[in-house]
């Protein structure tokens, strides 16, 4: 319920921030948008043949994520106990 309520907030004043913005509907682009993302697709497929030189992908692919969560952990576990110091029953100070 509070993170929910956190993320209610954090909702409205992105949508009051760019609540200023007309942007025009996806598919009034055609197929410009399907161009877009395949050009994208080919940029993802030319950096995992360029790391697969150094490093074989199956590597990258499980080993980032894991480095990613073990260099924030000390960021995550502030976030934790941010999150738990709000809930006023445990009494964590």
């Amino acid at each position: 319920m509070i993170i929910e309520s956190i993320l209610n907030a954090l909702k409205s004043v992105i949508f009051a921030v760019f609540s200023w913005l007309d942007l025009p509907n996806m598919a009034d682009y055609g197929d410009g948008f399907e161009k877009g993302v395949e050009f994208i697709d080919t940029m993802f497929d030319s950096a995992q043949s360029l790391i697969n030189l150094f490093l074989p992908w199956d590597i990258v692919r499980f080993g980032f994520p894991i480095i990613i969560v073990v260099l924030n952990f000390d960021h995550i576990y502030d976030f934790i106990m941010w999150i738990l110091r709000k809930i006023p029953m445990l009494n964590i100070k």
